[in-house]
């Protein structure tokens, strides 16, 4: 019973000593952790966009690493979208021109820079949620 008491006295002070309070996590999650919500983001009571995550990355590295590619795949995401666009004005001239071949051709670039810019969509969102939680996990427990 003595040493059960003197182990459990030991491991108290240990984890005064050096681990962290329920309340020093609370206050970090409650002014620190970023959420995200659809295409905007919550930091604290800030609301935030996507341009302004860039500086809370700089400090974290493999956070960092995994925003800039996320954003590399925002932009691809952007261009092939406007590709997109651009090959179903250019299917709309094949048919008033009646140039069929025209038009399978702009169908089929329309279909490619879709599916690709659904990838680049997808792998953006996952990134960035993958160097979301390795942010908010370094803020809470280091």
């Amino acid at each position: 019973m003595k040493f059960e008491l003197i182990g459990l006295v030991f491991f108290a002070s240990l984890y005064s000593t050096f681990g962290q309070s329920i309340d020093s996590i609370a206050k970090k999650y409650n002014t620190q952790v970023i959420s995200r919500f659809g295409n905007s983001f919550k930091k604290g009571g800030e609301r935030l966009q996507f341009s302004d995550l860039k500086y809370e990355f700089k400090e974290h590295t493999v956070s960092y690493d995994l925003y800039l590619s996320a954003h590399r795949n925002r932009t691809l995401s952007k261009i092939l979208t406007v590709g997109v666009m651009a090959s179903s004005i250019a299917m709309i001239v094949s048919a008033s021109n009646r140039d069929r071949n025209g038009v399978f051709i702009a169908l089929g670039t329309q279909m490619v820079f879709t599916l690709g810019s659904m990838r680049a969509k997808r792998r953006h969102v996952e990134q960035l949620d993958l160097a979301l939680a390795e942010r908010n996990k370094n803020i809470l427990f280091h």
